[in-house]
Protein backbone atom coordinates (compact mmCIF):
# COMPACT_ATOMS: atom_id res chain seq x y z
CA UNK A 1 0.00 0.00 0.00
CA UNK A 2 1.56 3.43 -0.42
CA UNK A 3 1.27 6.53 1.80
CA UNK A 4 -1.43 8.90 1.18
CA UNK A 5 -0.21 12.54 1.34
CA UNK A 6 -2.57 14.27 3.80
CA UNK A 7 -3.45 18.01 4.23
CA UNK A 8 -2.73 18.75 8.00
CA UNK A 9 -1.73 21.69 9.65
CA UNK A 10 1.93 22.10 10.58
CA UNK A 11 2.76 20.77 13.82
CA UNK A 12 2.69 23.67 16.09
CA UNK A 13 -0.51 24.78 14.58
CA UNK A 14 -1.74 21.24 15.49
CA UNK A 15 -0.45 21.66 18.83
CA UNK A 16 -2.29 25.20 19.29
CA UNK A 17 -5.59 23.31 17.78
CA UNK A 18 -5.62 20.80 20.05
CA UNK A 19 -5.17 22.83 22.68
CA UNK A 20 -8.14 25.20 21.43
CA UNK A 21 -10.03 21.56 21.63
CA UNK A 22 -9.16 20.63 25.01
CA UNK A 23 -10.46 24.46 26.03
CA UNK A 24 -14.18 23.49 24.68
CA UNK A 25 -14.05 20.04 25.82
CA UNK A 26 -13.12 21.32 29.59
CA UNK A 27 -15.50 24.63 29.35
CA UNK A 28 -18.24 21.78 28.53
CA UNK A 29 -17.87 19.21 31.07
CA UNK A 30 -15.29 20.42 33.14
CA UNK A 31 -11.30 20.25 34.03
CA UNK A 32 -11.98 16.97 36.19
CA UNK A 33 -13.51 15.64 33.00
CA UNK A 34 -10.70 16.58 30.78
CA UNK A 35 -8.50 13.71 31.55
CA UNK A 36 -11.30 11.22 30.19
CA UNK A 37 -10.41 12.31 26.59
CA UNK A 38 -7.16 14.76 27.20
CA UNK A 39 -3.87 13.34 28.17
CA UNK A 40 -1.30 16.22 27.85
CA UNK A 41 2.18 15.85 28.35
CA UNK A 42 5.33 17.24 26.85
CA UNK A 43 5.64 17.04 23.14
CA UNK A 44 2.41 14.70 23.28
CA UNK A 45 -1.16 14.70 23.49
CA UNK A 46 -3.43 11.59 23.67
CA UNK A 47 -6.73 12.23 22.91
CA UNK A 48 -9.59 9.49 23.63
CA UNK A 49 -13.37 10.11 22.39
CA UNK A 50 -15.06 7.85 24.95
CA UNK A 51 -16.15 5.14 21.91
CA UNK A 52 -12.90 3.37 21.16
CA UNK A 53 -10.83 5.38 19.09
CA UNK A 54 -7.88 7.15 20.26
CA UNK A 55 -5.05 9.21 18.78
CA UNK A 56 -2.08 10.21 19.72
CA UNK A 57 -0.18 13.21 18.04
CA UNK A 58 4.05 13.53 18.94
CA UNK A 59 6.27 16.17 18.42
CA UNK A 60 9.71 14.90 17.14
CA UNK A 61 13.45 15.50 16.73
CA UNK A 62 14.33 17.83 13.65
CA UNK A 63 11.06 19.66 13.02
CA UNK A 64 9.22 16.19 12.54
CA UNK A 65 6.18 15.03 14.11
CA UNK A 66 4.09 11.85 13.94
CA UNK A 67 -0.10 10.77 14.71
CA UNK A 68 -1.08 7.70 15.56
CA UNK A 69 -3.87 5.97 17.06
CA UNK A 70 -7.34 3.21 16.30
CA UNK A 71 -10.45 4.05 14.64
CA UNK A 72 -13.29 1.66 16.38
CA UNK A 73 -14.61 2.38 12.85
CA UNK A 74 -12.57 1.16 10.58
CA UNK A 75 -13.73 -2.09 8.15
CA UNK A 76 -10.32 -3.35 6.71
CA UNK A 77 -8.72 -6.28 9.53
CA UNK A 78 -5.92 -5.55 7.43
CA UNK A 79 -4.71 -3.17 9.22
CA UNK A 80 -5.33 -3.64 12.62
CA UNK A 81 -2.64 -4.51 14.78
CA UNK A 82 0.78 -3.61 16.17
CA UNK A 83 3.67 -1.30 15.01
CA UNK A 84 5.00 -3.91 12.39
CA UNK A 85 1.11 -4.12 10.92
CA UNK A 86 1.47 -0.75 9.63
CA UNK A 87 5.21 -0.46 8.95
CA UNK A 88 4.31 -3.66 6.71
CA UNK A 89 1.96 -1.39 4.83
CA UNK A 90 4.51 1.32 4.32
CA UNK A 91 4.35 3.41 7.38
CA UNK A 92 8.01 4.51 8.13
CA UNK A 93 9.83 3.11 11.55
CA UNK A 94 10.01 6.89 12.86
CA UNK A 95 6.66 7.79 12.31
CA UNK A 96 5.43 4.52 15.44
CA UNK A 97 8.57 4.57 17.45
CA UNK A 98 7.03 6.61 19.83
CA UNK A 99 4.07 3.94 20.02
CA UNK A 100 4.08 1.30 22.95
CA UNK A 101 4.58 -2.23 21.96
CA UNK A 102 1.40 -3.22 23.00
CA UNK A 103 -0.63 -0.10 21.28
CA UNK A 104 -3.16 -1.43 19.03
CA UNK A 105 -3.25 0.98 16.30
CA UNK A 106 -4.72 1.10 12.49
CA UNK A 107 -3.25 3.83 11.10
CA UNK A 108 -0.66 6.79 11.65
CA UNK A 109 1.09 9.79 10.22
CA UNK A 110 4.06 11.22 9.93
CA UNK A 111 5.31 14.89 9.37
CA UNK A 112 8.63 15.34 7.75
CA UNK A 113 9.42 19.15 8.36
CA UNK A 114 7.44 19.60 5.08
CA UNK A 115 4.21 17.58 4.36
CA UNK A 116 2.17 15.21 6.24
CA UNK A 117 1.36 11.40 4.95
CA UNK A 118 -0.57 8.47 6.12
CA UNK A 119 -0.99 5.04 5.95
CA UNK A 120 -4.03 2.69 7.28
CA UNK A 121 -7.33 3.46 6.30
CA UNK A 122 -9.44 6.45 5.07
CA UNK A 123 -6.87 9.29 5.81
CA UNK A 124 -9.55 11.45 6.56
CA UNK A 125 -11.08 9.95 9.60
CA UNK A 126 -10.29 10.51 13.10
CA UNK A 127 -7.71 13.17 13.61
CA UNK A 128 -8.28 15.37 10.79
CA UNK A 129 -11.62 15.63 12.05
CA UNK A 130 -10.18 17.52 14.70
CA UNK A 131 -7.22 19.40 12.50
CA UNK A 132 -8.00 19.52 8.73
CA UNK A 133 -8.33 22.90 7.79
CA UNK A 134 -11.58 24.64 5.93
CA UNK A 135 -14.79 26.00 6.92
CA UNK A 136 -17.35 24.64 8.92
CA UNK A 137 -19.46 23.86 5.87
CA UNK A 138 -16.99 20.78 4.92
CA UNK A 139 -17.48 18.12 7.09
CA UNK A 140 -14.06 16.88 7.26
CA UNK A 141 -12.38 19.96 8.54
CA UNK A 142 -11.67 20.52 12.20
CA UNK A 143 -13.74 23.93 12.48
CA UNK A 144 -17.18 21.63 11.06
CA UNK A 145 -16.18 19.41 13.92
CA UNK A 146 -16.03 21.75 16.38
CA UNK A 147 -19.52 23.52 15.24
CA UNK A 148 -21.12 20.19 15.60
CA UNK A 149 -19.58 19.60 18.82
CA UNK A 150 -20.64 22.87 20.46
CA UNK A 151 -23.98 23.13 18.54
CA UNK A 152 -25.02 19.58 20.18
CA UNK A 153 -24.29 20.77 23.73
CA UNK A 154 -25.65 23.79 22.75
CA UNK A 155 -28.97 21.61 22.57
CA UNK A 156 -28.33 20.25 25.93
CA UNK A 157 -27.73 23.20 27.83
CA UNK A 158 -30.51 25.69 26.27
CA UNK A 159 -33.35 23.13 24.47
CA UNK A 160 -32.31 24.29 21.02
CA UNK A 161 -29.45 23.34 18.48
CA UNK A 162 -27.64 26.52 18.01
CA UNK A 163 -24.57 26.75 15.63
CA UNK A 164 -21.88 29.17 16.34
CA UNK A 165 -20.07 31.35 14.48
CA UNK A 166 -16.99 30.66 12.18
CA UNK A 167 -14.75 33.24 12.65
CA UNK A 168 -15.57 32.82 16.60
CA UNK A 169 -13.97 29.03 16.36
CA UNK A 170 -11.61 29.86 14.32
CA UNK A 171 -10.20 32.26 17.04
CA UNK A 172 -10.39 29.72 19.76
CA UNK A 173 -8.34 26.94 17.12
CA UNK A 174 -5.74 29.86 16.37
CA UNK A 175 -5.06 31.02 20.12
CA UNK A 176 -4.34 27.53 21.81
CA UNK A 177 -2.56 28.18 24.84
CA UNK A 178 -2.49 31.41 25.03
CA UNK A 179 -6.83 31.44 24.85
CA UNK A 180 -8.42 33.98 26.71
CA UNK A 181 -11.68 34.44 28.14
CA UNK A 182 -13.33 36.48 25.56
CA UNK A 183 -12.30 34.84 22.95
CA UNK A 184 -13.43 31.35 24.44
CA UNK A 185 -16.82 33.07 25.43
CA UNK A 186 -17.49 34.43 22.16
CA UNK A 187 -17.09 30.73 20.45
CA UNK A 188 -19.77 28.81 23.42
CA UNK A 189 -23.15 29.31 22.54
CA UNK A 190 -25.47 29.87 25.82
CA UNK A 191 -23.36 30.39 29.33
CA UNK A 192 -21.18 27.53 30.54
CA UNK A 193 -20.60 27.47 34.11
CA UNK A 194 -16.70 25.93 32.92
CA UNK A 195 -15.24 29.09 30.93
CA UNK A 196 -12.28 29.14 33.89
CA UNK A 197 -11.57 25.59 33.50
CA UNK A 198 -11.47 26.02 29.67
CA UNK A 199 -8.85 28.64 30.12
CA UNK A 200 -6.96 26.24 32.26
CA UNK A 201 -6.80 23.60 29.98
CA UNK A 202 -5.48 25.66 27.35
CA UNK A 203 -3.10 26.42 29.19
CA UNK A 204 -1.83 22.65 30.34
CA UNK A 205 -0.40 22.93 26.35
CA UNK A 206 1.91 25.54 27.19
CA UNK A 207 5.71 24.84 26.16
Amino acid sequence: MAQTQVDLPDPDTVHRILAGWAAVHAAVFSLSDLECAFAVETDRVTYHDGGGSYFCFVRLPGGRAAIFGFDRDCPDPDFEGDRDVLQDHRAERWWLEPAAADDTLNFAYGYDGARWCAVGHDPMRVAPMMLAPGSSREPSSALSTLADFLEEASDDLLGAAVRGDDLALEAVLAAGPDLDEAVLRAAMVGDYEHLRDGLAAAALFRR
